[in-house]
């Protein structure tokens, strides 16, 4: 499995798949002022990531347990929110095409690479 796709593009899966297998928190963070450099255009929201938040309030993503301060390092944004939200919510962002759709049987492949890698997201 390619983490980096689950890190950079579709976090919301992975965050996802980790609810549905170990019943953790979603959180989303979002940019309220995000700015594509590609043709200079604001946009006034865009997902910055989406991890999940476990017993202790440890966070994690594709990589596992990680940190406010990873994520405020590896992603850019200007004006940050963090939104707790429900599985529920994140697939009606998906089908209203705010964020990516999922791939026939993707989730049930996270799913499985989670159940395989336990040590990593407990």
């Amino acid at each position: 499995m390619n983490l980096d796709t689950y890190l950079y593009g579709r976090c919301h899966i992975f965050a996802l798949a980790l609810q549905e297998e170990l019943g953790y928190s979603i959180e989303l963070f979002w940019d309220l002022e995000a700015w594509f450099d590609k043709d200079g255009m604001k946009i006034d929201t865009a997902l910055v990531h989406a991890y999940c938040i476990g017993s202790d309030n440890v966070m994690f993503d594709a990589r596992g347990r990680i940190t406010r301060e990873v994520v405020e390092e590896d992603y850019e944004f200007n004006e940050p929110e963090i939104l707790a939200t429900s599985p529920q919510r994140l697939c009606e962002l998906m089908d209203q095409g705010v964020l990516e759709t999922l791939k026939l049987g993707e989730l049930d492949s996270i799913r499985a690479y989670i159940r395989n890698n336990l040590i990593k997201y407990t």
